[in-house]
């Protein structure tokens, strides 16, 4: 739950520490372990803006549910600076509207490639699958697979396919997850700023600039399904005016 508002978090990590053990909550905010087969146990729990918590509990066969565990915000991102609520950066507690952000910190623990896996735990989010590498998302209900009200963005460049009715391109895009630094949602109409296809969100990759994060990257990654990913990235600075950067990725399932 969170600890401001008391209502649930949908697709918190409930995690069993020192064991491969871990559950994901549903929209209200419930989780399950089928069998837990020790007396005591530690749970740590944790959700995209919020701060771990770790829990102490003792099982016994009488105890067959937990008291409700509250999270606080983590107020670290306070002073994070976000650009797609106005248009310019500003930071997010000043931002006119309600901007969630995903940060190097959930990139950098979350092992697929696929990054609308980690918007899925965005609150106010809803997440549709239509593949085993391929995801999509809407907010403000009513979602299927040909929903073009969301608009994506990447560094603020529209993103959307014009010879598909303007739908957003989502996974299926040019930015791969290594060359993302943050990633800005903002969730209800923003048209005024955005055009006709900001009804329900804004999605905003930000990625690394060329001159901040030179060098080269080469990551691997697999999964069930007979997922896999091999990434690389390549980034070199000429001088203060010039830079550049190459990304490529081949990914199957």
């Amino acid at each position: 739950m969170d600890n401001r508002s008391n209502t649930p978090l949908a697709g918190s990590t409930v995690a069993i520490k020192g064991s491969s053990l871990s559950a994901i909550t549903n929209k209200q905010g419930y989780y399950v372990f089928p069998k837990i087969s020790t007396e005591k146990i530690v749970l740590s729990i944790s959700h995209i803006g919020y701060e771990t918590k770790e829990l102490p509990v003792n099982i016994n066969e009488e105890q067959t549910s937990l008291p409700d565990i509250f999270l606080n915000l983590d107020y670290k991102t306070s002073d994070a600076i976000v650009m797609t609520a106005s248009r310019y950066p500003e930071k997010i507690t000043e931002a006119p509207a309600s901007v969630q952000v995903i940060a190097k910190k959930e990139l950098q623990q979350f092992s697929g490639s696929n990054t609308f896996e980690l918007l899925s735990k965005l609150q106010g989010v809803d997440f549709f699958r239509t593949g085993v590498g391929y995801s999509l998302i809407n907010a403000r209900g009513m979602n299927n697979a040909f929903n073009n009200k969301v608009l994506q963005l990447a560094d603020n460049r529209n993103s959307t396919t014009p010879l598909s009715g303007s739908l957003p391109m989502q996974n299926g895009f040019t930015v791969m997850k290594d060359d993302i630094e943050r990633i800005e949602v903002v969730l209800g109409p923003q048209t005024a700023l955005y055009g006709a296809n900001a009804h329900n969100a804004i999605i905003n990759f930000i990625t690394k600039d060329p001159r901040k994060t030179p060098g080269t990257t080469i990551s691997v990654s697999a999964g069930n399904q007979q997922q896999f990913s091999v990434r690389i990235r390549q980034a070199t600075k000429i001088n203060d005016k010039w830079a550049y950067k190459l990304t490529g990725e081949y990914a199957a399932g």
